[in-house]
């Protein structure tokens, strides 16, 4: 089994999180980090077409060899 690991440290995404927590049990939480988990999964996506961090800076080009290998 693959799994990974998030560590948030944003105070608001954390009460969300643990307001939610508070109203269902951690197996009912799967709804909600599938959610998460898919807006992660195109957030990263559109970042490759884009070619842009998460900070929204553009990153550096390829060198040569790379375009190359391509």
């Amino acid at each position: 089994m693959t799994s990974i690991k998030i560590t948030v440290d944003s105070p608001p995404v954390l009460a969300v999180l643990q307001q939610l927590l508070g109203v269902t049990t951690p197996a009912g939480m799967a709804p909600a980090m599938k959610e998460i988990g898919d807006s992660l999964v195109e957030s990263t996506i559109r970042r490759f077409e884009t070619g842009t961090g998460p900070d929204g800076s553009p990153w550096k080009p390829l060198k040569p060899g790379t375009v190359k290998a391509k």
